[in-house]
């Protein structure tokens, strides 16, 4: 099962597409402001209700050289990168994690308004009122189609043993979420994560000491492997 809103997941915007109230910052000069915000609208895009900064205007927001932006992607993990044509881009949430770590490092006052101002800057470009609603409207279709969805997907796979140990389902079926809807909405409806087990292999994993994420289910599901 697929959510209606596949298609908008797909989608790519630019920033400029969007209305983006920037703030101000009254110790900067505007010629850096401007750098600052054209460095977010030319350089961001949206795929989805997902936002991300292109490598080429990152030295811009973390006030830094090629090198070092370089460095930054090196260190960026593969799930918060995105390529898109031949170009690298960087997720908003990991670029706000990069900036607060330079924040913390002994830098001039200047660097530390750019830096601050950057942070500002891209979250009024990742939590604009389009993108803010979008999710809204995105996270009441969920909980709508939630109550469905254990059926369904059954039904889809034509289910008659437990995904995770093979047994018979012996009308016990249920379908787990291996990342929680709560941890990670997105992936609510996402096939690969969903997997149609027995009720008492579903109490048993979460009454369980295993991570209660893709990863600790990975790991239980090792135990019925063996």
């Amino acid at each position: 099962m697929e959510s209606k809103n596949k298609k908008e997941e797909l989608e790519i915007r630019k920033a400029s597409s969007y209305d983006i109230n920037f703030p101000d910052n009254k110790y900067l000069e505007n010629s850096d402001k401007q750098r600052i915000q054209k460095a977010v609208t030319d350089g961001g895009i949206s795929i989805g209700n997902k936002t991300f900064i292109s490598e080429k205007e990152l030295n811009k927001l973390l006030v830094t050289d090629r090198k070092g932006v370089t460095n930054a992607m090196m260190s960026t993990p593969p799930g918060d990168l995105k390529k898109v044509g031949d170009v690298e881009y960087m997720s908003t949430p990991h670029l706000q994690k990069e900036i607060s770590q330079k924040r913390q490092q002994p830098r001039s006052i200047t660097e530390q308004e750019k830096l601050g101002y950057a942070q500002d800057c891209v979250n009024a470009f990742s939590n604009n009122e389009e993108l803010s609603r979008q999710r809204a409207i995105e996270a009441d279709l969920i909980t709508k189609q939630r109550a469905q969805l254990g059926k369904k997907v059954i039904k889809e796979r034509k289910s008659k043993v437990s995904e995770l140990s093979g047994k018979p389902l012996d009308g016990m079926a249920e379908v787990h979420h291996k990342d929680r809807v709560a941890d990670k909405p997105e992936r609510a409806f996402d096939p690969t994560n969903l997997a149609v087990i027995r009720k008492d292999e579903h109490s048993e994993y979460h009454n369980s000491d295993y991570p209660q994420n893709e990863k600790g289910y990975e790991q239980f599901e090792k135990k019925y492997k063996k």
